[in-house]
């Protein structure tokens, strides 16, 4: 565990001051969120601080290119669990390339356009995360007296957090989604060095579901994508005008939730809902949730608190009081909830919330991510016929769909990335403090985001599928999927495979005649 490869535990009095919670902090890491923050709470800006290694086994080019974006001197680490290459964020494509070894496209190759999947920023609770137990978990310390350290606590709640922010993002969003504009800009110059062009030629859509921070999301995109100010001006049903300075504009659109079999699948299958709610596909959450593991975290928090035998916490208040530590310090930086937890009691709880997001949006059941077929489908005829709108000189059309964490955790399973080799359930948490196979906290932060980035090479070949390249970023890292052994893989090679990977795709056999309009 990052702990002990850090040695911070033992330097630092307390966990209060330890930086797992500093969300906002340069020396954040992936490292350093492991074990301890729940993927639906990481922010983005602290998970993608890459670590460095030093290994013999980088190549001298790799390691002249990190020297030059990074104070250390060191090779890329290669994520133990997804086998991420951890390269510097902000570099260009052209330096990606050749940090990978695959320095011959740089050359030959330009980026024509992108198909981004983003989700929103660092956001506010909703009420029904905590406020139906708090309170009652509030009037336990209040008719009692817990020992005095955390006597405070009878009076905290969530007093920083104004009800009318319930849902929405924060400010420490708007600097995450924007610091990935930066990033994009500087990574792909030519897609968005004339605003006008890029506003113009490009579309944006959010899911309706949740799409207030969606959209303020996208705003945020927008204005750092096309280096102007921006702001949402008028709303119409399904679509909202974005005006930005000089007389420029774009258009957010959204379809009704009851009609959206691209974004919103999973939100209409009758018989998914069905198949849930008869089958349990909770099971292996309610089985850990009800288990020693848990009952330990409960024991270890009432021990804090010196609360008595029979005022002891029940497993829901435990997983709200780990769930406001994880809020508040996604948000302000610290909590003081998270002083009742050590670093293992975390651990227990993010494999909790892991294994919620395990068995509803991801590798759990496969209608999880089959719902997501027609998504795929979207992505694959995109890359075919912006190769074609290229081939023919057209104006690209780049596409951006604003979504949620459980949208992007389903189209990383559809795509075939990270598949665990065995399930993550309540009888294999892993013990000695090693870490299991699938965590959403290096998947889905805060902020996350896949991208297809289509490249043209070679400009003067015959065969227009030869002549396109693919480069697929999880949250700004190179990633691979299916046959492609590349990590800029071959246009063909990659649609062949994502064709593959969506059949067959017919959600009215899935969900029903009835579940779509």
């Amino acid at each position: 565990m990052v702990f002990r490869q850090l040695n911070i535990m033992r330097s630092l009095p307390s966990l209060y001051y330890v930086g797992v919670f500093a969300i906002l902090s340069g020396w954040s890491t992936v490292s350093l969120i492991d074990g301890i923050l729940f993927s639906k709470f990481t922010s983005y800006e602290a998970s993608y601080n890459v670590p460095r290694c030093v290994s013999s086994g980088c190549s001298s080019r790799s390691r002249r290119m990190l020297e030059e974006h990074s104070d250390e001197s060191s090779c890329p680490l290669v994520n133990r669990y997804l086998s991420l290459d951890g390269i510097p964020r902000g570099i260009s494509w052209t330096d990606i390339a050749r940090i990978m070894n695959e320095d011959h496209l740089v050359a030959r190759c330009q980026p024509v356009n992108l198909y981004a999947t983003v989700r929103h920023g660092t956001r506010y609770p909703d009420e029904e995360n905590i406020e139906a137990t708090f309170p009652h978990f509030l009037a336990k310390l209040r008719e009692n007296n817990i020992v005095r350290r955390f006597s405070y606590l009878k009076n905290k709640l969530f007093e920083r957090r104004l009800r009318n922010d319930t849902g929405f993002i924060s400010q420490t969003a708007r600097m995450e989604i924007s610091g990935v504009a930066s990033r994009l800009r500087t990574r792909f110059p030519s897609l968005f060095d004339d605003p006008a062009d890029f506003l113009n030629s490009s579309s944006f859509q959010c899911t309706n579901k949740a799409h207030e921070r969606l959209k303020a999301g996208a705003v945020e995109l927008i204005s750092g994508l096309s280096d102007l100010s921006c702001r949402e001006t008028a709303e119409e049903d399904s679509l909202a005008w974005i005006s930005c300075h000089g007389n420029l504009s774009a258009k957010l659109t959204w379809v009704p939730l009851a009609e959206d079999n691209l974004l919103g699948a999973k939100y209409n299958c009758k018989r998914v809902r069905t198949f849930k709610m008869e089958n349990s596909s909770n099971g292996e959450y309610d089985q850990f949730k009800r288990g020693p593991k848990v009952r330990e975290v409960k024991d270890n928090v009432a021990r804090r608190l010196h609360l008595r035998r029979m005022l002891e916490i029940s497993a829901d208040e435990v997983e709200v009081l780990a769930l406001a530590c994880a809020y508040e310090s996604a948000l302000f930086e610290d909590s003081g909830w998270c002083q009742l937890f050590s670093a293992e009691d975390l651990r227990v709880m993010e494999y909790l919330s892991d294994l919620h997001e395990y068995w509803t949006s991801s590798y759990g059941y496969p209608v999880n991510y089959q719902l997501y077929c027609h998504l795929l489908e979207n992505i694959t005829s995109y890359l075919n016929l912006a190769a074609d709108e290229a081939q023919r000189n057209q104006i690209p059309t780049r596409v951006f769909k604003f979504v949620h964490s459980s949208q992007i955790q389903s189209l990383l399973a559809i795509l075939g990335y990270g598949q665990p080799i065995e399930d993550i359930r309540a009888d294999n948490y892993p013990k000695n403090g090693e870490d299991w196979t699938y965590m959403f906290s290096h998947l889905t932060p805060f902020g996350s985001n896949v991208i297809f980035t289509l490249f043209r090479c070679n400009r003067h070949s015959t065969n227009t599928r030869d002549d396109f390249k693919v480069l697929i970023t999880l949250n700004e890292q190179p990633i691979k999927v299916g046959p492609c052994e590349e990590y800029f893989c071959d246009l063909g090679t990659l649609t062949s495979y994502l064709e593959s990977r969506a059949r067959p795709c017919d959600l009215y056999e899935m969900c029903g005649p009835d579940s779509f309009v």
